[in-house]
């Protein structure tokens, strides 16, 4: 779990500080920005779900 638990965090660094950057950067409305994290974090709990199944299994 605590390999998971790594992934997700580089995952939600990496991928929050993109999208914070290109809010900066980039013409994008707030609402485009918290839509892609919401997206993100979405992907990062189908993860968990899929990772506890397998453990469970």
């Amino acid at each position: 779990m605590k390999a998971i638990i790594q992934e997700i965090t580089e995952i939600i660094r990496e991928k929050f500080s993109e999208e914070l950057q290109k809010l900066f950067t980039e013409v994008r409305d707030i609402s485009e920005f918290i839509m892609a994290t919401k997206t993100m974090l979405d992907g990062i709990w189908v993860k968990l779900v899929a990772e506890e199944m397998e453990r469970l299994g």
